[in-house]
């Protein structure tokens, strides 16, 4: 696997200084979402959780209609 640079970055937020932090762990792991959702509330956590089901089953749903010939 590839190195990573110390400056590399995945996820910054606007306005904000460079971080002198990994962006990636040694086996890959993308640490910047981590320290992004880390950064919330367990209230804002929770939140984008629930966003992120509705988006799987929105998928899961299309796919069921598309292998079953609906429209």
């Amino acid at each position: 696997m590839m190195a990573m640079d110390y400056d590399e970055q995945v996820f910054r937020p606007p306005g904000l200084p460079p971080r002198k932090e990994r962006a990636y762990s040694e086996d890959g792991v993308d640490l910047t979402q981590i320290r992004r959702l880390l950064a919330l509330s367990p209230g804002e956590r929770l939140r984008e959780l629930e966003e992120c089901q509705a988006d799987l089953e929105a998928v899961q749903l299309s796919h069921r209609r598309c292998n079953s010939g609906e429209s």
